[in-house]
Parts: structure tokens; C-alpha cells; sequence
């Protein structure tokens, strides 16, 4: 290691840093919480102008805060629904095991690029970059809180309309009800009484008005006339409700229409066990959570297999820039491309699958698989491309995906929560790589990853809170937007103060 980590004591050595460090990290978790980033972006320059340390240690010290921070977005996530198809995770995991493969791929390619390239031209790359996503995160999130603006508006005056109409309804049956009464009193052959006037409610699909009647009733026709329209109607009413029992849809096919987002008249028995399967293939956690962790132990193994000192064995020594450090560096490519294509054909399959069944269409949001198998590519291709950036330019992938995700029209939660886990698996593997190879002291560690989990908590909590009290889920692609401004401007302060220290404009080489 050419730059020793410095020494440093967690607030001995610098305590007002330190305390001014953790306030701003605290603040950065709970924002970047709420559109699911991790946050690097905004780490990473906090650690080099306050904690002043190495752009290389600010990183492996960001991406253990940014680790602490996605385990519990990954926890309070696993406990959220999708907000349309409850049966669903939140997470699209679907979509993230088209895209976290080559979005780890593209790193291997980004990172290279990152140490080919000078410091100033990273900084000038980054900014153009998140300056784009900054623009098209905030026209997305303008549009989602005009639509919201809208659909509240509409709602609203619905309920006026609604709530108009059952009082005009209630006043019209009370004058009825009170004609009729008065007439069927001063009529004494009917037998009929008025005693206890009293409210009753008249069942009217989609109201609940209240009337005034007699016990409850009445009694406008004559006992022999009740009789006599009884007994004709017996049959008829027996009928009906013979009908009725047959035709009406079981609770079973009411809750699979729900799920699958079709009209209870397209569950039919025969496609039940068809719906069935569908529903529980869309719940599962556990599968692709255990892929993920498949692909994290490859990327890893391949990662940690490169480095000189990692087993301190001899005859296992891998001499940088030989044939076996190029080898073990793009083996994981291929692998990752395996994996991608084949979860991308996969999930391809399913969907048509699904909309050939003809009890199951696409929930809003969901990204349409339709199509030829080949236009299904570009996604993983769009994955490698943001890979590729956030190797190059030293950001985590949610600040990438996040987005991605709300541009390709992902619901706001759904896409954070997506991006989120996306965050775990790139954080949780280049952490493990820099506490192996020394860029990490253990308290600053803890104490940082500790902040970053309140953070985010606090982050996560108050989103959730504003989603829920006010029904926007704009808020979440305004926190996204949010994080990338404060990221560029803090990167241009790093890159400012970079040039009046002086920097390089040559090219390195890859060794």
C-alpha cells in the first residue's frame, strides 16, 4: 500500500471533525434513504473535506456507512408490500436480477476507467452525469405531483358529488316516507298504524341514507295484499337466490382478481390452479434473494482471488498486471452475463406467460416484458452502462438505478426499495474488499456504519410518515433529486480545491 492509512483515534485525535463529520453523514443517510441511494455521492466529499482524508479511504469508509445504512432499508423494506398487488414484495426482484448482474459486470469495466483517468476529468464526467439526472429526476418528480395534484382534486370532488347526492336522496325518501305515512293514516280501511317514527337505512349501492318510516316499516299495503304478493313472488325469490349462490364469485376468485389485476368475471374454476401459481411465483423472497447472494459471493471471490497479499500463500501469488490478475479480472464478466441473460429469459418467458393466461395483467409500473426476447436486452444492456458509470466515477449503484428505475416509469417506492437492495449488494462487497485490504480502522468503521443505520432509519421512517399522511409518492423522487444536487455541489467544492492544489491531466496506465 503506497499511502498508509492515517492513525487516527475516533474523537482523540480530531473530535470536533469527528462531531461535525457524523451530523452531516446523519443528515445525508436521511435523505439519500428516502429515494434508496446509498449515498456515496454525498459521503465521499463529507470525509474528504471535514475528516480530510485520501479520496480512496473516504470511499472505503463511505461504503461501510452506506452498508450500515442498506441493511435496514433491507430490513424495513421486507416487511412493505407492492402499493398495488399486496401479495407482492415491494422490492421488484424481478427486475433486479435483470439488472444487478451486469450492473456488477459494468463495474469491473468502470473501475478500470476510474484508475486509467485523471482525478479532474472524473469530477468533470460526474458532474455532466448527475446534472442530467438531476434535471430528468425533477421534470419525473413535477409530472408525479401534478398527476397526484389531479388524481386528489378529482377524488375530492367525487366525494362532494357523492355526499350532494345522499342528502338530496335522504330528503326526498323523508318527504316520501312522510306523504306516504300521512296518506296510509287518514286511510282506515287499510289497518294500517304509525306509531314511533324512527330512522331507517336504505341499503342503495355505493350510499348509506337514512329515512324516517314506521317500526322499521310501512305497512302500505293491506295484510291480504302482502299475502297474496308474497306467495306469487315464493318461487321467483327462491329462484333468484338459487342463482345468485351459483353465479356469485367464491372469496377465492374475488382475492386472485385483486391480485392479478383483472375483473372477478376473469377468473374462471378452470383457470384458478393457473392463477394460483401465479400469485405465488410473484411472492417469493427467498429464491431470488438466494441468487443475489450467488452472485455477490462470485463477484467477491473473484475480486478478493487478485489481490497480491490476499492468502499469503506463495505458490497462490498473483502478480499484478500478468495474465492471471487480466484472467481472474474479466472471468466474471462472462458469469455475470450468463446469469443475466438467463434470469432475462427467464422472467421473459413468465410474462408472456402470465398475459397469455388471460387472468393476469401488469400492475402499474411494472416494466413490460412484451415484445420480442431481443428489445428485452436492453435492459440488462442499460444495467452494464450504469455500472459502468458508477465504477467510473466512484458513486454507488443506487445513486444509477434509482433513476434508471423512476425514468423507465417504476413506481417511486418500488424503485427505491429496488435500488436499495441493489445498494446492499455493491456496498456490502466493496466493504469486505477494503477491510481486507486495510483501508479501514475498526472504530471509525462501527461508529460510521452506526450513523448510517439512524440515518437511514430516521430517513425511511419520515418518508414513509409523508407517503402515507399527504398520498404523495412524488416525495420520493424529490429526495432522490435532492441527494444528487448536494452531491454535485459537493463534489465541486472537492474538485475546486483539488485544482488550486494542482492536479494532473495525464492519463495513468492500468498498473
Amino acid at each position: 500500500m503506497a499511502d498508509p492509512l492515517p492513525n487516527d483515534r475516533l474523537f482523540v485525535s480530531h473530535p470536533i471533525f469527528d462531531v461535525q463529520a457524523a451530523l452531516a453523514i446523519f443528515f445525508g443517510a436521511a435523505i439519500a434513504a428516502g429515494g434508496g441511494l446509498g449515498g456515496g455521492g454525498v459521503f465521499v466529499p463529507i470525509y474528504i473535506l471535514i475528516q480530510g482524508l485520501q479520496p480512496k479511504f473516504a470511499a472505503a469508509l463511505s461504503q461501510a456507512t452506506i452498508f450500515g445504512g442498506s441493511v435496514v432499508n433491507l430490513l424495513m423494506n421486507l416487511r412493505k408490500s407492492h402499493p398495488t398487488r399486496k401479495h407482492r414484495p415491494l422490492t421488484d426482484f424481478s427486475t433486479l436480477l435483470m439488472f444487478e448482474p451486469m450492473l456488477l459486470a459494468g463495474t469491473i469495466l468502470g473501475v478500470l476507467l476510474n484508475v486509467i483517468c485523471p482525478d479532474i476529468l472524473i469530477l468533470i464526467l460526474l458532474a455532466i452525469v448527475l446534472a442530467y439526472a438531476v434535471v430528468r429526476t425533477l421534470r419525473k418528480g413535477i409530472s408525479k405531483w401534478k398527476q397526484e395534484t389531479k388524481e386528489m382534486r378529482t377524488q375530492k370532488n367525487n366525494d362532494e358529488t357523492k355526499m350532494q347526492t345522499q342528502q338530496t336522496m335522504s330528503i326526498e325518501l323523508q318527504i316520501a316516507a312522510t306523504n306516504m305515512a300521512t296518506d296510509n293514516g287518514s286511510d282506515a280501511n287499510n289497518n294500517t298504524t304509525i306509531s314511533n317514527p324512527r330512522k331507517a337505512t336504505l341499503d342503495i349501492p355505493g350510499t348509506a341514507v337514512e329515512v324516517m318510516t314506521t317500526d322499521s316499516k310501512l305497512r302500505c299495503m293491506s295484510m291480504s295484499q302482502a299475502s297474496a304478493s308474497s306467495m306469487e313472488n315464493a318461487d321467483v325469490s327462491n329462484n333468484e337466490a338459487l342463482d345468485i349462490d351459483i353465479d356469485a364469485p367464491t372469496e377465492q376468485m374475488q382475492q386472485l382478481a385483486q391480485s392479478c389485476g383483472v375483473p372477478v368475471s376473469q377468473i374462471t374454476t378452470d383457470k384458478i390452479e393457473v392463477c394460483n401459481e401465479i400469485v405465488a411465483n410473484e411472492s417469493q423472497t427467498l429464491k431470488p434473494m438466494n441468487i443475489i447472494a450467488l452472485v455477490w459471493v462470485v463477484v467477491s471471490l473473484f475480486a478478493l482471488a487478485k489481490k497480491e497479499d490476499i492468502t499469503g500463500v506463495d505458490a497462490l501469488y498473483v502478480p499484478q498486471c500478468g495474465w492471471a490478475y487480466w484472467l481472474i479480472t474479466w472471468v466474471p464478466v462472462p458469469c455475470m452475463m450468463a446469469i443475466s441473460l438467463y434470469m432475462s429469459k427467464k422472467e421473459y418467458v413468465l410474462y408472456q406467460q402470465k398475459v397469455n393466461s388471460e387472468c393476469w395483467t401488469p400492475a402499474k409500473g411494472d416494466i413490460q416484458l412484451d415484445g420480442s426476447f431481443v428489445r428485452i436486452l436492453k435492459y440488462p444492456l442499460i444495467a452494464t452502462l450504469a455500472g459502468v458509470l458508477g465504477g467510473l466515477l466512484g458513486i454507488g449503484g443506487g445513486m444509477i438505478v434509482s433513476p434508471l428505475l423512476i425514468e423507465l416509469g417504476v413506481l417511486p417506492t418500488v424503485a427505491a426499495a429496488t435500488s436499495a437492495m441493489a445498494v446492499l449488494i455493491t456496498s456490502s462487497s466493496a466493504m469486505l474488499q477494503f477491510l481486507l485490504l486495510g483501508y479501514l480502522e475498526l472504530d471509525y468503521t462501527f461508529f460510521f456504519m452506526a450513523v448510517g443505520i439512524v440515518g437511514t432509519f430516521v430517513g425511511q421512517t419520515l418518508v414513509n410518515y409523508m407517503v402515507k399522511k399527504f398520498g404523495r409518492t412524488s416525495v420520493v423522487i424529490f429526495a432522490v433529486a435532492t441527494i444528487m444536487a448536494l452531491a454535485i455541489v459537493l463534489m465541486s467544492v472537492n474538485g475546486v480545491m483539488s485544482l488550486m492544489r494542482g492536479v494532473s491531466f495525464a492519463f495513468a496506465p492500468p498498473c
